[in-house]
């Protein structure tokens, strides 16, 4: 049933904006370059156990605004719209 595609794609971008959600990022006070926690094994100093920039080597920070930005509607919120007129027509049938 189609009802069923879309409640499976509905699922689908849910979980990935909670994973998206959940996300750490660091940026370096000194360069302004941005990593995200997937780039954690180069970015790990064991010597001194903190998390360095790639390029000029300073200790890195994390991005609060950026992990957490939540602007906007999420993409469930707009595939919700979109899709509300199929939906209607589905129910009717």
């Amino acid at each position: 049933r189609s009802s069923d595609l879309l409640d499976a794609m509905r699922r689908k971008i849910e979980a990935e904006e909670k994973q998206a959600r959940n996300r750490q990022f660091y940026i370096c006070p000194r360069c302004g370059s941005e990593f995200g926690d997937l780039m954690v094994d180069r970015l790990f100093d064991p010597m001194e156990g903190v998390l360095r920039c790639e390029y000029c080597k300073e200790v890195l920070q994390e991005n609060e605004s950026k992990a957490k930005s939540g602007t906007g509607k999420s993409t469930v919120a707009r595939l919700n719209e979109m899709t509300r007129p199929l939906m209607d027509f589905i129910r009717l049938v």
